[in-house]
């Protein structure tokens, strides 16, 4: 099991990346890490391991 890095790009003036999925259909998130804090909040639906 492989874990991808990811370097996130903050700005100064807004020191927060946020990306909004609007999608019908699952998608699928490769398993990745970085030093910055991610959080993940679901409305509807679930989210599976």
């Amino acid at each position: 099991m492989e874990f991808t890095y990811e370097i996130i790009e903050i700005d100064a003036k807004m020191p927060v990346k946020y990306i909004i999925h609007n999608m019908p259909d699952a998608i699928a998130v490769p398993r990745h890490w970085h030093e910055a804090l991610e959080i993940s909040y679901t409305i509807h639906g679930f989210v599976q391991n």
